[in-house]
């Protein structure tokens, strides 16, 4: 996953349709796994970048990719736990 969102750190006009299929793939990742808030998150920067909306994209791609690396190291920590 982290492969994942790193391929998607640099969005531009050029690399906004490329974006919308990959955030596609991590929504579907994040439904399979329950991660309702970032799938959701996910969805709306899918239909934005579906759309043309760079801006939208721009503004909370990094939300999105801070708030997934945070769940992926806390699912991490859970799971070393066990």
């Amino acid at each position: 996953m982290k492969e994942k969102l790193r391929s998607i750190e640099f969005v531009s006009e050029e690399t906004l349709k490329d974006y919308n299929i990959k955030i596609h793939g991590i929504k579907g990742v994040n439904l399979y796994i329950f991660a309702d808030d970032l799938a959701t998150l996910a969805e709306s920067l899918e239909h934005a970048a579906m759309r043309g909306e760079l801006d939208y994209v721009l503004d909370n791609n990094p939300i999105f990719i801070a708030n997934s690396r945070k769940f992926i190291t806390s699912l991490k920590e859970a799971l070393d736990k066990i």
